[in-house]
């Protein structure tokens, strides 16, 4: 079979273990507690969602112009604000404590049309 992979740098850099429920689908990204928590965008877009969840701590959204959202779960502190225009590669955050996990780190997902993308930890990407 044929799959298509999305080309977007993982917004961390860590130990990456995926992470599914019956309605999320998308990878934890651990890190050191010391190492680099900087999170960056993974495309340049549009911060369009701001909050803090249950169970998922402070979470930004950006909306691409690919139709695609990428979601940043776990964050520590968020230096973004909605309706920014982002750059890829630009910081919007740091990691932070996954309670629930005792380490570092975030959840990451990239939605399409509402739904997860799956991740396949062979290649390092996202499937379309």
């Amino acid at each position: 079979t044929n799959v298509d992979y999305i080309e977007y740098d993982l917004p961390l850099d860590g130990e990456i273990n995926l992470f599914k429920t019956s309605h999320f689908s998308g990878v934890h990204i651990f890190i050191e507690k010391d190492s680099n928590r900087e999170v960056v965008a993974v495309d340049k877009g549009e911060v369009s969602y701001i909050d803090s969840i249950p169970g998922y701590g402070l979470t930004v959204f950006i909306k691409h112009k690919n139709g695609f959202l990428s979601t940043y779960s776990g964050l520590e502190k968020i230096n973004v604000k909605k309706g920014d225009k982002i750059e890829k590669n630009q910081e919007i955050g740091l990691a932070g404590n996954l309670a629930r996990y005792d380490k570092y780190g975030i959840l990451f997902s990239i939605q399409n049309n509402g739904k997860g993308l799956n991740y396949d930890i062979k290649s390092n990407k996202f499937i379309c």
